[in-house]
């Protein structure tokens, strides 16, 4: 015989996995959407006020993606969960809090990896760089960011490969 609690946390699976079963590129584009609103909010009102709720969005998407099965949307939505973790991280070092912004930039990594896309994996594994370089670890900022660089090689937009320099270049430049 189950126990109640039992039954109460397979109806939970099953809801959750029903949900993510359900999402589709509209409701992709609407959670892009958001990210993207985020970072215009972001523009005008500072980190101080939205990385709570970015947060929240994070949250939201990665766990869509958890539950989502392969296949169908996972990619999309391992693409938009990178997105934004990677922002929340980019907020987070807004903060001062490179211990958070690394966080974030992990859960970033792992959603990025979902997407199959090379260019998101690189462009959320440098960014990561700049919590080392907060940290004062510029030369090992360079090596993180110029394995994202030479791990895109020549895949992705121009504007990505040109960003992947510069960021190895700023990266060199504090390390001396």
């Amino acid at each position: 015989e189950r126990d109640h609690s039992d039954l109460d946390q397979s109806n939970e699976l099953a809801q959750r996995l029903a949900t993510a079963a359900n999402v589709d590129r509209s409701l992709v584009a609407l959670l892009e959407a958001q990210t993207d609103n985020f970072r215009l909010l972001d523009r005008r009102l500072g980190a101080r006020r939205l990385l709570a709720q970015t947060e929240l969005h994070v949250a939201q998407i990665t766990d869509l993606l958890t539950y989502s099965l392969p296949g169908g949307h996972r990619d999309l939505l391992g693409a938009a969960a990178a997105e934004a973790a990677a922002l929340a991280g980019w907020q987070a070092l807004d903060l001062g809090n490179p211990q958070k912004a690394w966080e974030h930039h992990e859960t970033a990594k792992t959603a990025a990896k979902d997407s199959g896309n090379p260019s998101v994996v690189a462009h959320v594994t440098a960014q990561q760089g700049y919590a080392l370089l907060d940290l004062g670890q510029s030369a090992q900022a360079a090596a993180l960011i110029r394995f994202a660089r030479e791990t895109a090689g020549r895949q992705g937009p121009a504007i990505l490969r040109s960003w992947l320099w510069a960021a190895e270049a700023e990266a060199l430049a504090a390390a001396g």
